[in-house]
């Protein structure tokens, strides 16, 4: 279960051997300066049209604990000329490049740990107690529930727990 929201964890188990042995091959033992950690990660490509010879390059990062608990997030964004491995190591991923040094150092912010979710549900929370008692502006709410709506088609949250943080404040 996701905190109360009532959600059900899909696990990925793999079953036969040779998936088990794939998942391993995809496994990223660890990159050039990178620290210590406590989590997995696993890169490779997935096809997506092999008769043009297509394929996507994914990057997982296993959730830094509770893993039965927490959702798989799939964030896809850049766009013509841009990658979403720049987003990776500047924004999401567990890791920042350190100026001007060939070193990573761990981003305490990153998505595997799970912060973003909290700071989201704790942004449903203000803006349903601020539609309720009307201290906000309309104007201003409403931009803060596009950007909601936004995380929402980005992966980052879904409507059910929408629904379970305003009914909280309620």
């Amino acid at each position: 279960m996701i905190g109360n929201a009532g959600h059900e964890v899909p696990k990925f188990m793999p079953k036969s051997r040779a998936a088990l042995a794939r998942q391993e091959a995809d496994r990223v033992h660890r990159l050039p300066d990178q620290p210590k950690v406590g989590f997995k990660q696993c890169a490779s490509y997935v096809t997506v049209n092999k008769s043009h010879g297509r394929a996507l390059f994914y990057w997982f990062f296993e959730a830094t604990d509770k893993l039965d608990e927490k959702p798989v997030l799939l964030w896809l964004n850049g766009g013509p000329g841009c990658s979403s491995i720049g987003y990776e190591t500047a924004e999401l991923g567990p890791f920042f490049p350190q100026n001007h040094q060939p070193k990573l150092k761990l981003n305490p912010y990153s998505w595997n740990k799970g912060n973003q979710l909290k700071r989201v549900k704790e942004e449903l929370r203000s803006i349903a107690k601020a539609d309720r008692k009307g201290l906000q502006e309309l104007e201003k709410l409403q931009v803060e529930l596009e950007d909601i709506q936004s995380a929402i088609l980005h992966g980052q949250v879904d409507e059910k727990i929408i629904k379970a943080e305003r009914e909280k404040t309620k």
